[in-house]
C-alpha cells in the first residue's frame, strides 16, 4: 500500500472530479440564466457555499461567460476601496482593452462620488466586453456587518437592477451574494436592501443519494451498514461526511476491518472528545457566549422548537445547528451536534453564569462601566434574576447604568439598591445619583425631591446636593425660582473653599458649575455684564476637560466677532490637544454633542476653517463615521439647547461642500436636505430648495419618495404661486404628477394638500375649468372612505376640513346658483366624469351638484373671487 494516494484528503477547494451537485447548484444556475434578480445564499459555515460559488464560476467560464469571485473578508477601509477592487478584478479577469487608461484617468481626477464612479466604470466595462453574461460573486458578505459603508455597497447592488430601464447594458450583469448573516444585520435600511428583490438559494445537507455519490466519485466502496451509520451521525452535513469518509478511507488503506462500530469510534475521536473540530468548535463557543442560543437549545431539547421566534430560528440556522423549514419546527441537524450540545453540558455552562457577576464587579472597580453592564445583562438574559443580586452587586449595576447614560434603568436599579442597603452613607450616594438621573431625564420634580433632604443633611454630599438642587430649580424655571437659584449657588460658592469632604478637583467642579448657574440666571434677566463675568468665572474655575462645556454660554454673551473667535480657538485647542471626548447623550452634565455642534457652527460662521476641520476630525473619530454623517448627526440630534441657526449651518455645509457630501449616499443627502429645507430661514430658502430639488429629481431617488416630500413640494409651490413664479411652480407640479403613484400612495390627505396648491395655480392663470377639476380631485382624495385609515387625516382633522371647504368653495364659485330649483323640478345636468348629459329631477342630482361631479348643462362660469386682477 506504499503507493496509496489518499483521495479525500483535506482540501479548501473541491475539484470537479469530487464535487457533488445539489439542488442549490441547479437553483443557482437558473437564477443566473434568468438574470432577473440577484441570487443570495445565507447559510452556516462548513456547508460548501464557497465551493458552490467557485463551481458555478468554472461552469460559467466554460460557457464563454465572465464570472468574478470576490472574497470580502480581505477587508476594505471604505466604499471607494471596495468598489475599485471590484472594477480591477473585472478588468483583470476580462480580455477587454481600451478602458483601463480612461478609468485610471477618471480615478486620478477624484471628482466622482464612489457610487457614481463605480456605476460609470462598470458600464464602461460592460460596454467593452462581448460576454453574454457577467456575474459578480460577493462571498463572505457578513464581513460588511458593522462597516459604515455596508448600506452603500448593498444599495448599489440593488440599484443596478432598477437602472436597467436607463442603461440596457446592465441586462448582461447580475450579482450573487453569499455569507453567514441575516439581511437585517447587513443593511440598516430595508428599503434599499438587495435581499428584498433577490432570489434566496437554499444550500442543504447531502441527501442519502448525494452522500453515496461522494463515495462513488472518490472510488471508496463501503458496506451499506457503514455508509448508513455515517449518514445516521451526520444527516449529510458535507464537512462531517467528508471527514468521516476520509477517516474510513485510512482504515481501508490500513487493511482494517470496518463496520458501524468503526464509524462510532471515529465520530467519538474526531468530534466528541475535544470538541475543537469544525463546525463544533464554533457552535459550542456560540452557545457558551450567547444566552439566547442556550435558551433556544433548551427549548429544542424539550421538544418546544415551535415556540421559538423567527430571530432565534435564524440564529440557530446560520450557526449550523438546526435545519431550515418554513413549515416545520426547527430541529437539531444531526446526532453529532446534538451530542455536543447535551443537556448536561448546557447545565454546566449555566452554572458558571454566576461568575459573570464577579467579573462585572471587577469591571466596575476598574471604571469599565459598559463592560460591567454587559456582564450583568448577560447574567440576567441567561436566566438569572435581578432578585438574586446582593446589596453590592445591585449597587454597582445601578451606578454602572448611570455612568453609561441609561438613566431610567439606573433609577430602577438604584431604588432597589436603596431598599437593600443598611448603610446611611451608601443610601446617600444612591439617592444623590437617583436625583442626577432624574434631572438628566428631565424629571425635575423627582430630582428636587431627591436632592432637598440631602442638601440639608450633614455629610460629604450636602454641598453637592445643594448645588444639584439649584441646578434642578434652574432647569424647572429660571423666572419662577431666580431668587432661590441665586441664593443656593451663592451659598455654594461661599462654603465650597472650606469644604473638607471634597477634593480639590471636586471643589473646582462644584464652584465652576455654581458660577455657570448664576450666569444662566443673569442672562435670563438681561444682565449681560454680570452673566459674562459669571461664565468667565465658571470657565476659569473648571478643569480643562470641563471648559468646553461652558463654551456655548460664553459665546452667547461675547461682544463682537473677535471675542467669539478667541473663545472658539481657546476651547478648540483644549479639545484637540487634550483629546476631550464629548458625551453622545444629550443634556448630560459636561461637554456634550450639542456643545460640539455649536462650536462647529460658530467656526463656520466666523470663517475659521482650520479650527472647523480640526474639530470635525475629532468629532469623526468620536463617532467613527465620515464627515457628512457626523455633521448631519450633530445637527439632527441636537436638542433645544442648540440654536436652530447652527443646525442649519451644519446641514448647509454638509450638503454644499463637495469634499464632504461626495461620500454620502443619495438617501442620506436627501434626508439631510429635507431637514434643511424644512427648517430653513427665509434668506436661505432658495438655496435650500435648489439643493433639495437636485436630489429629489434624481431618478434614483424615486424609491425614497414619501409624504414628507409631498408636503415640502406643495409648500414650495404655494410660496412660488404667492410670489408669482408660476414657471418653477408648474415644473414642480409636473414632477409630482410624474411620480404621483408613489407620492399619492403615501397619504391621500397630503396629496390633496398638493392638489390644493395646484388648484391655486390654475386659478391664478384664470383656468377655472382646471381649477374646478382639481377641486373635484381634492374632494375625492379626502372622502370619508379614503381618510378613514390615513394617519395624517387622523392627526390633522382640521386640515381635512379645510381642504374639503376650499374645494367645495372652488366648485361653488364656478357653478350657478341652484337654490332656485324646487325638489321636483326637472333639470338638465352633465356628468363631468363621463361627459354624459341627461335630465333628472333636482332632488335626484342635488348631491352630485354639491359634490361637483355634476354640473348644470350650459351654465356660465362666474369670475373667481380669488382673481387678483
Amino acid at each position: 500500500m506504499n503507493d496509496y494516494q489518499k483521495v479525500l484528503r483535506s482540501r479548501t477547494i473541491i475539484p470537479d472530479s469530487l464535487y457533488v451537485d445539489r439542488d442549490a447548484d441547479r437553483q443557482l444556475a437558473n437564477v443566473i440564466d434568468d438574470m432577473g434578480r440577484p441570487g443570495y445564499i445565507l447559510v452556516a459555515r462548513q456547508m460548501g457555499k464557497t465551493n458552490l460559488l467557485l463551481r458555478m464560476k468554472r461552469r460559467r467560464e466554460t460557457l464563454g461567460e465572465l464570472a468574478v469571485y470576490i472574497d470580502l473578508s480581505i477587508g476594505f477601509s471604505d466604499a471607494r476601496g471596495l468598489f475599485r477592487h471590484l472594477i480591477d478584478s473585472l478588468l483583470e479577469s476580462s480580455s477587454i482593452t481600451g478602458v483601463q487608461e480612461l478609468i485610471q484617468n477618471e480615478r486620478n481626477e477624484g471628482a466622482l462620488d464612489p457610487s457614481l464612479e463605480y456605476d460609470r466604470h462598470l458600464r464602461r466595462i460592460l460596454s467593452a466586453t462581448d460576454k453574454e453574461r457577467v456575474v459578480i460573486i460577493l462571498d463572505e458578505i457578513d464581513s460588511l456587518v458593522g462597516q459604515p459603508y455596508s448600506d452603500r455597497i448593498l444599495s448599489q447592488v440593488r440599484s443596478m437592477y432598477f437602472a436597467r430601464a436607463n442603461f440596457p447594458v446592465y441586462e448582461r450583469l447580475t450579482y450573487v451574494l453569499s455569507g453567514v448573516a441575516e439581511p437585517t444585520d447587513l443593511i440598516k435600511d430595508k428599503n434599499i436592501s438587495p435581499f428584498n428583490i433577490g432570489e434566496k438559494i437554499y444550500l442543504n445537507d447531502f441527501n442519502r443519494t448525494e452522500a453515496v455519490s461522494l463515495l462513488s466519485k472518490a472510488g471508496i466502496d463501503l458496506p451499506l451498514d457503514v455508509s448508513d451509520a455515517v449518514f445516521g451521525w451526520t444527516s449529510g452535513n458535507p464537512r462531517m461526511t467528508w471527514d468521516i469518509y476520509a477517516a474510513l478511507e485510512d482504515e481501508i488503506a490500513a487493511s482494517n476491518d470496518i463496520d458501524a462500530s468503526t464509524v462510532d469510534a471515529i465520530v467519538q475521536k474526531l468530534y466528541l472528545t475535544r470538541y475543537d473540530r469544525a463546525p463544533l468548535d464554533h457552535i459550542r463557543a456560540l452557545a457558551e457566549n450567547d444566552a439566547d442560543v442556550r435558551a433556544a437549545l433548551v427549548a429544542l431539547l424539550y421538544g418546544k422548537g415551535e415556540t421559538l421566534d423567527d430571530r432565534s430560528r435564524s440564529k440557530l440556522y446560520l450557526a449550523g445547528i438546526t435545519t431550515a423549514s418554513a413549515n416545520e419546527a426547527p430541529k437539531i441537524k444531526n446526532r453529532v451536534i446534538e451530542s455536543a450540545l447535551s443537556e448536561t453540558w448546557l447545565a454546566q455552562v449555566e452554572a458558571g453564569q454566576k461568575g459573570l457577576l464577579t467579573a462585572a464587579g471587577r469591571r466596575y472597580e476598574s471604571g469599565e462601566y459598559s463592560e460591567a453592564v454587559s456582564l450583568v445583562d448577560r447574567y440576567l438574559s441567561s436566566g438569572g434574576s435581578i432578585d438574586t443580586l446582593d446589596e453590592l452587586e445591585i449597587f454597582q449595576y445601578g451606578m454602572s447604568l448611570y455612568h453609561t447614560g441609561d438613566y431610567s434603568l439606573a433609577i430602577a436599579a438604584l431604588e432597589k439598591a436603596s431598599t437593600q442597603s443598611r448603610s446611611n452613607e451608601v443610601r446617600t450616594i444612591i439617592n444623590y445619583h437617583i436625583g442626577l438621573s432624574a434631572m438628566l431625564l428631565g424629571q425635575m420634580e423627582s430630582a428636587i425631591a431627591a436632592f432637598e433632604p440631602l442638601s440639608s443633611a450633614v455629610g460629604p454630599y450636602r454641598l453637592r446636593a445643594r448645588h444639584a438642587l439649584g441646578t434642578a430649580f434652574l432647569k424647572t424655571s429660571i423666572k419662577d425660582f431666580s431668587d432661590k437659584i441665586i441664593s443656593i449657588n451663592e451659598e455654594v460658592l461661599s462654603e465650597a473653599p472650606g469644604e473638607t469632604s471634597l477634593s480639590d478637583t471636586e471643589k473646582a467642579e462644584v464652584i465652576s458649575a455654581a458660577h455657570y448657574n448664576l450666569g444662566q440666571v443673569y442672562a435670563a434677566q438681561n444682565k449681560q455684564g454680570w452673566a459674562k463675568k459669571a461664565f468667565e468665572s465658571a470657565s476659569f474655575s473648571a478643569s480643562r476637560a470641563m471648559k468646553p462645556a461652558y463654551a456655548s454660554a460664553r459665546l452667547n454673551v461675547a461682544e463682537g466677532i473677535q471675542e467669539r473667535i478667541a473663545i472658539l480657538k481657546e476651547v478648540a485647542d483644549i479639545i484637540i490637544r487634550d483629546n476631550v471626548p464629548y458625551n453622545k447623550a444629550r443634556g448630560t452634565l459636561g461637554f456634550d454633542q450639542n456643545d460640539m455642534a455649536e462650536l462647529l457652527a460658530v467656526a463656520l460662521e466666523t470663517v475659521e476653517s482650520d479650527t472647523f476641520h480640526q474639530l470635525l476630525k475629532t468629532a469623526c473619530e468620536r463617532t467613527a463615521t465620515n464627515a457628512f454623517e457626523t455633521l448631519v448627526t450633530l445637527a439632527t440630534e441636537a436638542d433645544l439647547k442648540t440654536d436652530l441657526r447652527h443646525v442649519r449651518t451644519l446641514l448647509k455645509h454638509a450638503l454644499t461642500e463637495h469634499t464632504i457630501c461626495r461620500e454620502a449616499l443619495l438617501k442620506q443627502k436627501l434626508n439631510a436636505a429635507t431637514i434643511w429645507l424644512r427648517n430653513s430661514a427665509e434668506d436661505e430658502r432658495h438655496e435650500a430648495f435648489k439643493t433639495y430639488w437636485v436630489l429629489v429629481t434624481d431618478p434614483a431617488a424615486a424609491e425614497f419618495l414619501s409624504a414628507n416630500d409631498t408636503v415640502l413640494l406643495a409648500n414650495h409651490v404655494g410660496e412660488l404661486a404667492k410670489n408669482g413664479d408660476l414657471v418653477l411652480a408648474k415644473e414642480i407640479t409636473a414632477f409630482v404628477r410624474r411620480n404621483e403613484e408613489i407620492l399619492a400612495s403615501a397619504s391621500s390627505t397630503v396629496f390633496a394638500f398638493f392638489v390644493y396648491n395646484e388648484m391655486v395655480i390654475h386659478r391664478l392663470e384664470d383656468n377655472y375649468e382646471r381649477a374646478r377639476r382639481a377641486a373635484r380631485e381634492i374632494l375625492k382624495l379626502v372622502s370619508a372612505r379614503d381618510v378613514s385609515n390615513d394617519i395624517y387625516a387622523i392627526r390633522q382633522p382640521e386640515l381635512v376640513d379645510s381642504l374639503r371647504q376650499a374645494a367645495s368653495n372652488e366648485i361653488g364659485f364656478h357653478s350657478p346658483a341652484v337654490a332656485k330649483f324646487r325638489r321636483n323640478d326637472v333639470i338638465e345636468v352633465v356628468d363631468t366624469r363621463t361627459g354624459l348629459r341627461y335630465k333628472a329631477k333636482y332632488k335626484k342630482v342635488s348631491d352630485g351638484l354639491a359634490a361637483g361631479y355634476l354640473e348644470l348643462s350650459g351654465a356660465p362660469s362666474r369670475k373667481s373671487p380669488f382673481d387678483r386682477s
